[in-house]
């Protein structure tokens, strides 16, 4: 279903390279923490990553008046 789409997605060079720099963190089992200006597609870059590797997601949208964040 969600191959169907990915033939309608453009992936820019360094979008790509910084997919898979996060996706060899991710193999390695290091934490990827990503920061950045509002809507320059952080999110849009980790759900795509995590369509194609058939992960689950989670997103912790954390910002400076947060000081504690907790998983469950």
């Amino acid at each position: 279903m969600f191959y169907k789409n990915l033939t309608k997605i453009s992936i820019a060079e360094d979008n790509f390279f910084k997919m898979v720099l996060i996706y060899l963190r991710i193999y390695s089992g290091l934490p990827v923490i990503l920061m950045g200006e509002t809507g320059i597609g952080k999110t849009a870059l980790i759900e795509l990553l995590s369509n194609i590797m058939s992960c689950k997601l989670k997103i912790l949208n954390i910002h400076a008046g947060v000081t504690e964040v907790e998983i469950i």
